[in-house]
């Protein structure tokens, strides 16, 4: 069985799988409709009319005319009017090129992934997307027969695609910038039980991208070469795609240069840009002004909500254009040491498959796990919170407790733990959970004809926790100190050392991981 993602961009689509048998993510290839971007094929958001009803889409688009070619279709949904064009006897949108590109793209799916392997079908969008977008998707996928689908938000998925460690105590940054605009979100992890694990605090975004910097170096190339925009017009497609490709070499090599034909005149042309030189392309054009106040204008509405830019625990960067050097050097001075940028292609995919497998990674606790003793006046046994849920790790010296035997004569201890899903224990009912005032847990019980049943999850029955003492236990008497931590990798650990004797026992004796 398999989960399948889309996520449909501005400029490029990718198709992720991932392999429930397996727990494998893998970035589909069609090869014969995709380009590389990164380490990854990805799919030119774009599709190409020959009529209404013949069509085709990615690669297949580039022996087209630019009048038989529709792209930047996604933006078309909130931010422009919707333009028609004639192919035939039929008027299409940039709403109605959507469909028909994804449509085909689902098909090439359902070829390889036929619906019975399928367990789910995601499709991301943005956090607070339009409704007619969500629409749109939802429309489409009923159309193809999969009722399985879900539709996820983009931030979500960028924060857990990067995998790092999210918590809900910390707001995060998603900066997407790709080929048609720059969106900053700043986000908190939402612990509800929703598709959209994340909350909004601050949006800001500009109509400034990739497309627009391909535009700046076309100029440039047409006064180094004195031309005019017509004298181009029988290579300006295969110029753009150089331009594109030199801006990307840019941010590996001090200098890139190219050459390109013109064939109608018969001759050359080199094009040779610096590192330097580009830089003041991008100044010239006030990139970085407009990168800093978008910046600055999302950081004074998270301000409003109470939430200061020092605040901010990770900054993570997506979309093709936020590879280049001096994009992320605003990011690195505004953020120092918070900025993730390694995923900019993948991460929306990667989270994507995470989310529905169920890989969120966190750095807190969902449950409490408590220690087992004897009430000896009750005759029943008790559980002590040793880790409240919420916890935040790793950490150590989390709980520490000195424990006692209840009988004389014990030379034996057996150290139980339990992981408390519902907190309700046999004989008592639990009336109320709270926190006291140094954040330790607080059960108010009811004892009273009550009948209902533990529920509770031994974490170490395989993994027994003994102490032999000697001399043996004087009952009630205090005799061993038990200190827990919880590592990295969430392991409960504890150390055990004799009041009596000053013998340790356990030094970090690892119990069991808590999720």
């Amino acid at each position: 069985m398999y989960n399948i993602v889309i996520d449909f961009g501005t400029t490029n689509t990718l198709i992720g799988v991932y392999n429930l048998e397996t727990q494998e993510i893998k970035i589909e290839d069609f090869s014969k409709l995709t380009v590389k971007i990164g380490d990854y094929s990805a799919i030119p958001s774009k599709i190409g009319y020959i009529n209404s009803e013949k069509f085709f889409v990615g690669v297949k688009t580039d022996k087209l005319s630019d009048k038989q070619i529709f792209n930047r279709m996604k933006l078309y949904f909130s931010k422009y009017k919707p333009i028609k064009r004639k192919f035939g006897k039929s008027l299409i949108s940039h709403q109605q090129a959507a469909k028909d590109f994804l449509s085909l793209i689902i098909d090439f799916i359902l070829i390889k992934y036929p619906i019975d392997k399928i367990e789910k079908f995601i499709m991301t969008a943005p956090v607070d997307s339009f409704d007619t977008y969500r629409t749109f998707l939802t429309e489409l996928c009923e159309q193809k027969n999969i009722y399985q689908y879900q539709i996820l938000d983009e931030p979500t998925a960028v924060a857990l695609g990067y995998n790092a460690v999210v918590s809900p105590d910390y707001p995060y940054m998603i900066v997407d910038f790709g080929g048609g605009t720059l969106d900053i979100n700043i986000v908190r992890l939402n612990n509800a039980n929703k598709v959209n694990k994340v909350d909004i605090i601050a949006k800001a975004g500009i109509d400034l991208g990739g497309i627009d910097i391909d535009n700046w170096l076309l100029y440039d190339f047409r006064d180094k070469q004195n031309l005019h925009f017509e004298d181009m017009n029988s290579y300006k497609r295969e110029l753009l795609t150089k331009i594109e490709q030199l801006k990307i070499q840019l941010s590996f090599n001090s200098s890139v240069e190219f050459t390109i034909e013109d064939k109608q005149n018969d001759f050359e042309m080199k094009y040779k840009l610096a590192k330097n030189e580009f830089n003041e392309i991008l100044k010239n054009n006030n990139f970085q002004n407009k990168i800093q106040d978008t910046i600055d204008t999302v950081i004074d509405r998270a301000e409003t909500k109470g939430i200061k830019k020092k605040q901010i625990k990770k900054v993570f960067l997506v979309g093709g254009s936020s590879q280049l050097d001096a994009f992320q050097e605003m990011f690195s001075i505004n953020f120092i040491n918070k900025v993730e940028n390694d995923e900019p292609f993948a991460a929306v995919i990667r989270g994507a498959c995470n989310f529905i497998s169920g890989t969120i990674i966190e750095d807190f606790l969902h449950h409490n796990y408590s220690l087992q003793h004897y009430n000896k006046l009750r005759g029943i046994y008790e559980y002590e919170v040793i880790v409240p849920e919420k916890t935040k790790f790793p950490i150590n010296n989390v709980k520490q407790l000195v424990i006692a035997t209840p009988f004389s004569g014990q030379s034996e201890i057996e150290l139980k733990f339990f992981e408390i899903l519902s907190n309700v224990f046999s004989e008592e009912r639990i009336e109320d959970i709270t926190f006291d005032e140094n954040g330790n847990l607080k059960v108010i019980k009811n004892y009273e004809n009550i009948e209902s049943e533990k529920k509770i999850i031994p974490l170490n029955s395989d993994n027994g926790c003994f102490m032999k003492l000697n001399p043996p236990s004087i009952a009630s008497k205090d005799r061993i100190k038990l200190t827990f931590h919880i590592n990295k990798n969430r392991i409960l650990t504890v150390d055990a050392v004799d009041l009596i004797t000053g013998e340790k026992y356990y030094s970090k004796f690892e119990i069991a991981r808590l999720k």
